[in-house]
């Protein structure tokens, strides 16, 4: 009898493990499908943002003359916006860095503790845009949107697993006036 009741018990134990697992795997599905859906959700509503952009800078090229003539004042003078195109990843990378760590001074110390991770890199360029990812050490992805020509640039803000969406959060400013001299 003795043998029948520790029989039972550990046919109990095995029924109770299974149960775990099963909800363990529905658990990962569960957050497998929903970053793909929160994933697919920011990839259309960078898809938006693209189209919205293209869609006015093809009514203000068709107001104004070519890019190659248009001039727009920095702090140094009059600089054609053609020279803007001709920044590099590295810079606009360099130039958003700095921007952050005016914005929030501690960030140099976060960043060289290395307990948290934090970097900057480019995730997306076309002709018109350079979008640079910043990974804050909150974990927090904010996307800042670099337009080419002018320097203008606006940021998102996206934290996995709080938010449904990326949201802009209402800064802009120009990146020409972050870049290195």
């Amino acid at each position: 009898m003795n043998e029948n009741n520790i029989s039972k018990k550990i046919m109990i134990i095995i029924i109770a493990v299974l149960i775990c697992l099963c909800v363990v795997a529905g658990v990962i599905y569960y957050m497998k499908s929903s970053t793909t859906e929160k994933n697919a959700k920011t990839v259309e509503a960078e898809k938006i943002d693209e189209e919205t952009v293209t869609e006015t800078e093809t009514k203000t090229e068709a107001g104004t003359e070519s890019e190659a003539d248009t001039e727009t004042e920095t702090d140094e003078g009059s600089v054609n916006e053609s020279e803007s195109a001709d920044i590099e990843e590295t810079e606009l990378v360099e130039a958003v860095r700095n921007y952050c760590y005016e914005q929030n001074p501690d960030l140099k110390d976060v960043e060289d503790d290395e307990e948290y991770p934090v970097y900057w890199e480019v995730s997306d360029e076309n002709d018109t845009q350079v979008v640079v990812v910043f990974r804050s050490y909150t974990g927090a992805l904010n996307r800042f949107y670099i337009d080419k020509a002018t320097g203008d640039t606006y940021v998102t803000e996206y934290v996995p697993m709080v938010m449904e969406e990326e949201e802009q959060t209402g800064e802009s400013f120009n990146v020409k006036d972050y870049l290195t001299k």
